[in-house]
């Protein structure tokens, strides 16, 4: 879909280029009359421009670009480009005006050390997998750096089951927090979709009562939490998950450990707005 719309965009910038060199060519004042020639120099007779219309136009614009078709790709690169950037800087902006919720958020689980000189944000969904491909990856950057902080944020945006899931690992961080982050990576292994109801069986095997995890998952501050977690995602513009945050830049999906690296490295070496 994207790719259709940046196709439309890029010939109606061509066609609209073409048209508004010809409007200019049409337009453009006309040359002051020429000096008489002096005595004995051969008169020189200048034809006048031809006229262009519209439809004359549009066909040259459109011939030109089946001779050229790469014409076409460089001008959706340059449009493709000009978005992501622009893109990026509103996501820059808005982790700054955020700083406090990302840094600091009252329902996120810290991971690693929770005094690290680097803070990397994850929003995660349970049933991703993507996600689930990158909780290994993230364990061992936890692992391999002792300055590392962490931040684990609920963003259950694949439907009703994920909201479910979200609700109970959530309900689990409040009665038997300090078996959260094993909860966390039991829940991530499973295949298939994960919904309420799995998930409560997996606490259960880690000795969470039943009847005491469904009064924390009925809680109303797990309510606010979920609503405050969508909420975030949307203002700092994320598309999906996992969604990472390392520093001021946003780095979207399975994108491997050794990237995450030189985020954190660049941090460490430039600092960031805030860290």
């Amino acid at each position: 879909m994207m790719k259709t719309v940046l196709v439309s965009a890029g010939v109606a910038l061509v066609v609209a280029l073409g048209a508004m060199a010809v409007d200019r060519a049409l337009i453009a004042p006309s040359q002051p009359p020429a000096a008489e020639p002096a005595a004995g120099t051969p008169e020189i007779v200048e034809s006048a421009p031809a006229e262009l219309d519209r439809e004359e136009v549009g066909q040259i614009v459109r011939d030109y670009l089946l001779d050229n078709p790469r014409l076409l790709e460089e001008v959706i690169d340059a449009l493709e480009q000009e978005q992501a950037g622009a893109q990026a800087e509103a996501q820059r902006a808005a982790i700054v005006d955020n700083r406090d919720a990302l840094l600091d958020p009252p329902h996120g689980y810290v991971a690693g050390n929770p005094e690290g000189d680097v803070t990397m944000v994850e929003f995660f969904d349970y049933n991703c997998p993507y996600c689930r491909q990158m909780v290994p990856v993230v364990m061992r950057l936890i692992d391999e750096d002792p300055d590392l902080r962490v931040i684990l944020l609920d963003w259950p945006v694949l439907g009703e089951e994920s909201v479910e899931a979200s609700r109970i690992a959530m309900a689990v961080k409040r009665v038997l927090p300090d078996r959260y982050l094993e909860f966390h990576q039991a829940l991530m292994q499973q295949r298939g979709r994960i919904d309420g109801d799995r998930a409560v069986a997996i606490a259960e095997e880690f000795g969470v009562d039943s009847d005491e995890l469904s009064e924390a998952a009925a809680a109303a501050e797990i309510d606010t939490a979920l609503q405050e977690a969508e909420q975030l995602g949307s203002r700092i513009g994320l598309r999906g998950t996992p969604s990472y945050i390392v520093g001021d830049e946003v780095l979207g999906g399975a994108v491997g450990g050794e990237m995450l690296r030189e985020e954190i490295a660049k941090v460490r070496e430039e600092g960031c707005a805030i860290c």
